[in-house]
């Protein structure tokens, strides 16, 4: 009794795993398909939004075809399909013909077949509705939406959504010679040594209005990952307002460092443009 109860339960053991490895080999696989798939988008945003609407196409007639045949009867799982089956058995039981079907235990695999065909069928539907409903979930996001601007006109924004939060990160797109958004955090971070950056990058803050596009503290991490060892721990927090710089800097003004910081007029007709860039205050990246 016990000797089957550890063998039972050692079965349970290796199933589990079993479906905890396909499971992760699933994920992993879903993973690289959408790894793929935002690559694409990002290479050629028109291009990706043309093949996967014509995809949605082909999908949508296929599912609306098999679903009709299914309703009217045409199809494997169909009311014609299921009249064979019922031809078939009444025939196997006329023993008034010289009938042989029915003598082998192997007649009997047609409905076997037959019922394994018409479930074959559902599946593949229902692959296919799944699938459908993949990529209408993909588009949902990119295609063109109407926005009602403040004057009360519509506009249709489509790729134009993912191709201007894109010059953040490319500013050559659109023929300007500075660093993006990615390209100035890794000059921020290579300016310090490898224990602060480790320290640095788990506390990454966003603000301001940008930081509110769509996936943005999602693209900032990945730009992040790009620079920094694979097992590091990257943080990316959000600020609550559009606000969060102007509060800061008014609670600086309260502090007893803001007047030191503070540059007159007259200090500035006596020592020139240039004195800004050496002034303790001035940002160095922004220094020609």
């Amino acid at each position: 009794m016990k000797r089957g109860q550890k063998i039972s339960r050692e079965r349970d053991k290796k199933e589990k795993e079993e479906r905890e490895r396909v499971a992760k080999r699933k994920r992993e696989q879903e993973e690289r398909e959408a790894k793929i798939e935002e690559e694409k988008r990002m290479a050629d945003p028109e291009g990706w939004l043309r093949d996967l609407q014509a995809k949605r196409a082909r999908l949508s007639y296929v599912v609306k075809d098999s679903r009709r045949r299914q309703e009217k009867g045409e199809g494997r799982g169909g009311k014609s399909s299921m009249q064979r089956m019922k031809l078939l058995a009444e025939a196997s039981m006329d023993t008034e013909k010289d009938v042989m079907f029915g003598k082998d235990d192997s007649d009997w695999s047609i409905y076997e077949q037959m019922a394994n065909s018409d479930n074959d069928a559902a599946r593949l539907l229902e692959e296919q509705e799944k699938e459908l409903a993949r990529v209408e979930s993909l588009l949902a996001g990119h295609e063109k939406i109407a926005v009602e601007a403040d004057y009360g006109h519509h506009i249709a924004l489509g790729v134009e959504r993912v191709r201007v939060p894109e010059v953040l990160f490319k500013p050559y797109l659109v023929g300007i010679d500075e660093l993006g958004v990615g390209e100035a955090i890794s000059t921020v971070l290579m300016s310090f040594n490898e224990e602060q950056r480790v320290l640095l990058v788990k506390n990454v803050f966003l603000t301001g209005g940008s930081s509110l596009l769509h996936h943005f503290g999602e693209r900032i991490k990945q730009e992040i990952r790009q620079i920094c060892p694979e097992d590091t721990v990257i943080h990316v927090n959000r600020g609550e307002t559009t606000q969060d710089a102007w509060k800061g800097a008014s609670m600086y003004t309260q502090t007893s460092d803001f007047s030191s910081s503070l540059i007159t007029n007259k200090m500035y007709e006596e020592c020139g443009g240039a004195y800004l860039n050496d002034h303790f205050a001035a940002n160095p990246l922004t220094i020609k």
